[in-house]
């Protein structure tokens, strides 16, 4: 549902010019989640991926919770950051 919902919302951008676009790249995407997420499924990450048509690679699992507050989870989120101001 959750894949559904994220594929709308890039439809919806599309077709309402004040919507904000989405820069929708595969190769500049990443899913960050962790199968330990006690909020959201793991597998809805792997539904958004099956369906949006990233790489499977683009679905990266880290983190020990739903906040990925930890150090390791951070780093990543950062980078994905840089990447996408360059």
């Amino acid at each position: 549902m959750f894949a559904q919902t994220y594929l709308d919302m890039e439809n919806d951008c599309d077709a309402n010019p004040l919507s904000p676009r989405l820069d929708f790249d595969p190769g500049r995407r990443e899913i960050l989640h962790s199968r330990a997420d006690e909020t959201v499924p793991f597998a809805d990450s792997e539904e958004l991926v099956r369906n949006s048509g990233l790489p499977p690679e683009a679905l990266v699992e880290v983190g020990f919770e739903h906040r990925l507050a930890d150090e390791e989870s951070l780093a990543r989120m950062l980078r994905a950051c840089q990447r996408r101001l360059k």
